[in-house]
């Protein structure tokens, strides 16, 4: 067990245990008494303790340590040099010998905006270095290449974006691949504060030239930045409108009874809408957001991410590609016709095969089936010609069980007479449509997923309830009329006259009413209750955004 210090390099907070402080101390003081003769020796040691800073970082990133030992204080004394061989290494290079290499390890080679010899954000300049060509080259091909296809002006100003300005000597000369040592570092701000001093008029004219440009180009830039916003805006309307189409879908967002019949019911599921938003969110997301993470703070601060970091986010993206394609291939099963030898479509008038059923005074409808209901003196029930095929029936406690088939691309069609209809249960995206008018004293109808209700009716009591998606039309007259509805379901009752109305709202539905006598409404969420009548009892009361008004 060995007590800790906390220290800080260039900003960074690191922890380093005891016998690896004292050897950074001492070999830091040997640094400042070997370059102390300079004028920039506070400017050459901030550099060298920015190199220390990044290169513990990047090893307790590699190593997944969280303090610097001793090891790691050696190696980066090798890589950035002793300070006894300084003196040896200026006097062989002053005779003309070779510099001895101070470490064996590999040169980053990183590229740099050279802001010393720029002229409009040092990306060429940074260019040259990077590549050790001249740079009155990389200018010239930079100008050809605006001038013969335009694309130039966007490369570079995406590099002057990703690119950082070499601001240390560290930086400088790693952007031409030299090692950072602290020896290398002396000599760059030796060369840099001479080159400065020769180069004073050349200096000034190529700031003043580039001042120029930055006006040009910030002016071009400010031309097209009006339109160019108009045009992100109308991308970014449209995706939004997009998104919320998806996710509008299996709730039912209209104003009119619209014809599901040749609707997959699989997309009036509202997990699916969810479940394929976030799939694609994070199908199209992820790559996008890697892009990003790899040309910004990778490019800018070379820290590699976690191997974890890399795994989940992989299996993340995997798990969303699987799962669109899963889904993809279930809703195109929905949209495929089952083994029938002929074709056919759906027409209310093609009902002409009678179904044997027994008596039954309830509806259960489960799946996408287009209903005409009416009233008789006896229950019977006629399908089209290949609705067999596509369908079951049966009668059970008086109910009519109505089940359609999966995977069919057209909903098959129903004439359904029964004396007298007390309740109606739909489950799915079916159609249904009354035939005159129907007599009830009692009638229930439970709807969930993404019905559609057009029915003339003349009852005494009247509830309906509704959860999910569903577009409802109601005309004729009842004596009480109960309405529950939630997500964002539909109900137009404008044209039902009823004495008592009762209407409970939740979500984004809406609900239009007529009421002569007595009127409840409860109102929740976002949801909108519209009445008409002018009842003398009025009993309203909302909460959240909801709305209750008069028509």
């Amino acid at each position: 067990m060995k007590p800790t210090l906390t220290i800080n390099l260039n900003g960074l907070v690191f922890h380093i245990d005891e016998d690896a402080y004292r050897t950074l101390n001492d070999y830091l003081d040997a640094v400042r008494r070997q370059v102390g003769g300079t004028e920039d020796t506070e400017e050459i040691m901030l550099d060298v303790e920015a190199r220390i800073a990044e290169l513990f970082a990047d090893m307790l990133q590699h190593k997944g340590m969280q303090v610097v030992n001793s090891f790691m204080v050696r190696q980066v004394m090798e890589q950035l040099g002793r300070p006894e061989d300084f003196s040896s290494s200026e006097e062989n290079t002053d005779a003309g010998m070779t510099q001895p290499k101070t470490n064996n390890a590999p040169q980053r080679h990183r590229l740099y905006r050279d802001v010393d010899n720029a002229i409009l954000g040092g990306v060429c300049s940074g260019l040259a270095a990077y590549l050790g060509w001249d740079v009155v080259w990389i200018r010239l091909l930079f100008v050809l290449c605006t001038f013969l296809w335009g694309a130039a002006i966007p490369v570079y100003l995406l590099v002057w974006l990703i690119a950082p300005a070499a601001q240390t000597a560290a930086q400088r000369l790693e952007m031409r691949g030299e090692v950072a040592s602290v020896e290398n570092i002396k000599r760059e701000y030796e060369k840099a504060a001479k080159y400065a001093e020769e180069h004073q008029v050349a200096n000034r004219a190529r700031r003043a030239f580039g001042i120029f440009l930055k006006i040009i180009l910030f002016a071009v830039l400010a031309c097209v930045a009006i339109p160019l916003l108009g045009v992100v805006v109308a991308v970014v309307a449209v995706l939004f409108a997009m998104c919320m189409a998806m996710l509008s879908l299996p709730f039912g967002m209209f104003d009119a009874v619209p014809a599901f019949a040749d609707f997959p019911a699989f997309f009036m599921h509202p997990w699916m809408a969810v479940v394929a938003v976030l799939l694609l969110l994070l199908a199209l997301g992820i790559p996008l957001f890697i892009a990003i993470y790899w040309l910004v703070k990778y490019a800018k601060k070379r820290q590699h991410p976690s191997s974890l970091f890399w795994i989940v986010t992989l299996s993340l993206w995997l798990l969303s590609s699987v799962g669109l394609g899963i889904l993809a291939v279930y809703a195109g099963k929905s949209w495929r016709n089952i083994p029938v030898p002929e074709s056919f479509e759906s027409d209310w008038m093609s009902c002409n095969n009678a179904v044997t059923v027994q008596p039954f005074t309830k509806i259960k409808v489960m799946g996408a089936a287009c209903l005409q209901v009416s009233q008789a003196d006896s229950c019977s029930v006629l399908v089209s010609d290949k609705a067999p095929a596509l369908l079951t029936t049966r009668v059970e406690n008086e109910t009519l069980f109505v089940e359609t088939v999966e995977n069919i691309n057209s909903a098959p069609s129903l004439r359904i007479t029964l004396p007298e209809w007390q309740e109606c249960s739909v489950e799915g995206a079916a159609q249904i449509l009354t035939d005159g008018t129907i007599h009830s004293d009692k009638l229930h109808i439970s709807v969930e997923g993404a019905a559609t209700l057009d029915a003339d009716l003349d009852v005494k009591n009247l509830s309906m309830s509704v959860e999910g998606a569903a577009v409802s039309k109601l005309v004729g007259k009842a004596k009480s009329f109960r309405l529950s509805q939630d997500g964002m379901a539909v109900t137009h009752a404008a044209s039902l006259v009823a004495d008592v109305v009762n209407v409970s709202c939740d979500g984004m539905s809406v609900a239009e009413v007529l009421c002569t006598q007595k009127l409840i409404a409860e109102a929740d969420g976002m949801s909108k209750i519209l009445y008409s009548g002018s009842p003398a009892d009025c009993n309203v009361t909302k909460d959240g955004m909801a709305t209750i008004k008069p028509m």
